[in-house]
């Protein structure tokens, strides 16, 4: 399959709002995606020839890279775009010096859970309640300095 990542662009809202709607039960309002957009350094989308298949997007929080959201259209998955964008951003985050990475995931969401662990994220603990509905995360990070592992992070900016 081809694709390519490019940084987000005004232009390309419609497509991550379909990327959104279509992955997400609960998906984020249009609003926040515009705010992202003008806040964030970390959003990518990945571009097919009928458009968005997927976007991901993140922030800096002190020296951590917090990932916010990752989505790919159903139609698109197990494809690696997922993979590439979630790459990007922690190639990005790694170049400017940050010292790790932290993102939640679903318990039930295996596929993700499968992704981030092949990115080399370790759980590091659960979020209760985090989704709603008594739906629970598993919180992942990745250390920028080596191999993960289960030692906290330096950070201040550590929630655990």
């Amino acid at each position: 399959m081809l694709f390519r990542i490019e940084r987000m662009r005004r232009d390309l809202l419609p497509g991550v709002w379909r990327v959104e709607e279509g992955s997400f039960a609960e998906p984020y309002p249009r609003w926040y995606f515009r705010a992202l957009l003008e806040v964030s350094d970390f959003f990518y989308v990945a571009l097919v020839e009928e458009g968005v298949a997927g976007y991901a997007v993140a922030s800096r929080e002190g020296d951590l890279l917090r990932i916010l959201s990752i989505a790919v259209l159903p139609p698109f998955r197990r494809k690696g775009i997922g993979g590439a964008l979630l790459s990007r951003i922690l190639d990005e985050g790694k170049a400017i010096g940050l010292k790790g990475a932290i993102l939640e995931a679903e318990v039930g969401n295996e596929a993700a859970k499968a992704l981030y662990r092949s990115l080399g994220f370790a759980e590091c603990g659960v979020r209760a309640g985090y989704y709603g509905s008594g739906r629970d995360a598993i919180v992942f990070r990745l250390n920028f300095q080596g191999a993960p592992d289960k030692k906290p992070f330096t950070s201040s900016m550590d929630p655990y």
